[in-house]
Parts: C-alpha cells; structure tokens; sequence
C-alpha cells in the first residue's frame, strides 16, 4: 500500500488560467501517488499533466463530467471521488492554485508520517491567501490531510463533503452521517482530533487569470452555492466582481495582512508572477 497520496481536481486548467502545472509539481516530491480528478478538459490540461510523472493517475470518465450548468453537489462529488480513489495510509487534499513553498517540503512529509503513525484524524493548515504581489493573508484552518488508515481502523465512514452544524463555503474531511442530493454531510473530522502544521501553501486564487476568466468563474461558483441552497436569484457578474475580487481588500475588515516579496514566494512560481506584474 502506498504511504502518501494525494489529489486534486481539474477541469479545463489551462482555458481557465490556473497554476496546476506548477502547483501539482510542488507536491510531487511528498507523495507516492497523485489522483487527478478530471472533469472533462477539452484542452491541453490532461496531456500536460500526464507527462509530469509516472506518479499521477488521471480520472476522467462520465462519473467525474461537469455538468453545463454547474452544480455544488458536482465539486462535492468529485472531491470524495478523488479521496475515495487515494490507496494511501494518508491522503492529502489541495487545490490546483495551492503551492508548497519548497523549503518546507522535509517539514509537511514529515508532519505527514507524524499524523500515519498517530491517533488524529487529520492535519490542519493556514493557507496563505496571495490577493496582490505584496502581501498574504491567513485563511480559516482547512483540512490538509486526513489519516485514512486511522478512519478504516475505527470504523470512520470518512468523506469530503459538508459540515452538518456547520456549513461553511467549501468541502472538508467529514464522518458522514447522511448523504442527500449529491453530498455527503456529517461531523468535521479535524474537530474530532487532528494535528496542525506550520508548513507555508499559498493560494493564488485569481492572480493569474483575466478579468473575463475570474468574472465567469467566480459566478459560476456563487450561482452553484446559491442552487444547493434553494435560492432561485443571485447577483450579476459584475455585482460579484467588484464584491469578491476588486472590493476584497476594503471588505475583509480586521484581517492581518502579512508582507510579501517576491523571493518570498515559491521558487517554481517567481517567474510567473515576475512576468505578470511586469506586463
């Protein structure tokens, strides 16, 4: 059985403007298999990706598919599909615009092989949220890794899906309790027991997307919470826009902003940010 594994959603990476290139080799070097959950690129996504490593499994049939109009249930999906198809002892979850910085790669692997040998569930981070060139902020604890063989052992049905008490805006770790329309909804394994780490990801959300890109997907996600929760309208492109993306840094009142430089940042992505803030 592998020791470490991991996995990650993609759709249409490249169209979209995303880092996975870059992100999915940041976490190469800690795992002993990588699952891609694909749902149905039909651009150069998929062929980029295979000739990264011999590590990495691709998924992409009719259960992974997007649907035209995108649905919450979807992403929920897909994450517990990508989990569920993980053989390791211990599994990691990141997202295709998450990278690790690479000096603290000793550190997560070995926090990782802490959590297989422990009684914790799971391991939880700060992801550090990079909105402009020179500065991050620290998100809510998330999920990093959660201890499957622990789960197994313990009889855990253990899922990615939604917190019942607590809904949040994305999918985590759970014990699931029931499943309807689509998700898995139970207790929050990382509230049960789990370690933390200090290790540094940063999450480049839509720095290197174009404005159309980020008004399209930021409203694709907004309307899809919206449908999982039975509202029948929900605002404009543009409303969503300036709110979430131009309108973040006034908005987020009382968050500590941390500085950044640019050699500050993960080796593998200086160049990219160098040639963005460049152009």
């Amino acid at each position: 059985m592998q020791i470490i594994s991991a996995f990650c959603l993609t759709t249409n990476s490249d169209t979209w403007g995303y880092p996975y290139i870059e992100s999915i080799k940041s976490f190469l070097p800690i795992v002993d298999e990588l699952i891609i959950i694909d749902g149905g690129s039909t651009d150069s996504t998929i062929d980029n990706i295979k000739a990264l490593s011999s590590k990495i499994r691709i998924v992409n049939d009719k259960d992974t598919k997007w649907e035209d109009v995108w649905k919450y249930s979807r992403m929920s999906h897909n994450f517990d599909r990508g989990f569920q198809e993980c053989k390791g002892d211990v599994v990691i979850k990141f997202d295709i615009d998450n990278i690790l910085l690479e000096r603290h790669e000793k550190l997560l692997k070995d926090d990782l092989l802490k959590l297989k040998e422990s009684r914790a569930y799971s391991i939880t981070f700060n992801k550090r949220n990079v909105q402009v060139k020179n500065h991050y902020y620290l998100k809510k604890p998330k999920t990093l890794a959660v201890n499957k063989r622990l789960c197994k052992e313990n009889r855990i049905n253990a899922h990615y899906g939604l917190d019942i008490n607590n809904w949040g805006w994305g999918n985590e770790a759970i014990e699931s309790k029931r499943f309807k329309n689509g998700i898995h909804y139970g207790n929050l394994l990382r509230l049960q027991s789990c370690m933390g780490t200090n290790v540094a990801i940063y999450n480049y959300d839509f720095i290197f997307r174009s404005e159309k890109n980020t008004k399209e997907l930021l409203y694709r996600f907004f309307r899809a919470i919206s449908l999982q929760k039975g509202y029948t309208s929900f605002k404009d492109k543009e409303h969503i826009y300036k709110k979430y993306c131009i309108g973040r840094d006034n908005n987020d009142k009382g968050v500590h902003r941390h500085k950044l430089n640019i050699e500050e940042h993960p080796k593998i992505i200086q160049n990219k940010l160098k040639k963005l803030w460049l152009s």
